[in-house]
Parts: structure tokens; sequence; C-alpha cells
């Protein structure tokens, strides 16, 4: 089952967007803050992370997370939601795989988030045929 890691520091949010991803049949864990996420990335080696910016404390908190999830898991994919235009340029450039204006259209992201995880997974596929050669 592929797994999806949200970062968001709203609840409601947060519940929102596990009942609509496990709709969709991914495992969902969730993260409050940056931190958090780091750490559940670290234990759960998720395959997307949506993450919003525009909840966590500040936009550094987002941006760092973005660099060290990017760092210590490459493979995995990162959406994030973001309001500005100069944080999206940012999240891109701190290693998030896309960006999407908010408000978000939910059917659009969850639209993104399975073309998303597809590519995660032909990834994982394709480095296991790697190494079992």
């Amino acid at each position: 089952m592929m797994q999806v890691l949200v970062i968001d520091g709203e609840p409601v949010l947060r519940a929102a967007w596990k009942y609509l991803l496990e709709e969709r049949g991914y495992a969902v864990f969730l993260a409050g803050n940056g931190a958090e996420g780091v750490e559940l990335c670290r234990e759960r080696t998720p395959d997307l992370v949506i993450l919003d910016v525009e909840a966590m404390p500040g936009i550094g908190e987002g941006l760092a997370a973005i660099e060290i999830v990017r760092m210590e898991i490459p493979d995995t994919q990162i959406l994030v939601l973001s309001p500005w235009s100069l944080d999206r340029e940012k999240a891109l450039e701190s290693g998030a795989t896309v960006c999407v204006s908010k408000p978000v259209d939910y059917a659009t992201v969850l639209k993104l988030a399975d073309m998303m995880v597809s590519r995660a997974s032909a990834r994982r596929w394709s480095s296991l045929a790697a190494e079992s050669e």
C-alpha cells in the first residue's frame, strides 16, 4: 500500500486530507509541523509528502522540512500547497516536486497525488530491479 504523509498545522485540514486520501486507498499518516513530519519520514519513508507551507509556524520551517526530506529520502515525491508565488519558488528550490497554488481544488490535488505516487512506485520498482541484477 502506498504511503502518504500530510504535514499541515490545521487539525481539521489534516483530518480532511486523511479521509480523502484513505478513500483512494492510501495509508495516511499525519504531522502537525515540519519537525514531526521529518521524523515520520525517517520512520516510514512515505511515497508522497503533502505539505501546506501556509499552515506551518513559519515558511522557514516548511522549507527546512522539504530540504531534509529531499536530502534523506530522494525518491519521495513532495507536493507543496502555498498561497504565495514567492513561497512556491522557494519551495521548488528547496526540493519540492510540485507546488500547487491555494486555494486548492481537492479533486485536482488528488489526481496530481495519484500521478506522483505512480511515479514514486515506478522509481522504487526500477531501483529494486537494478539491485537484483
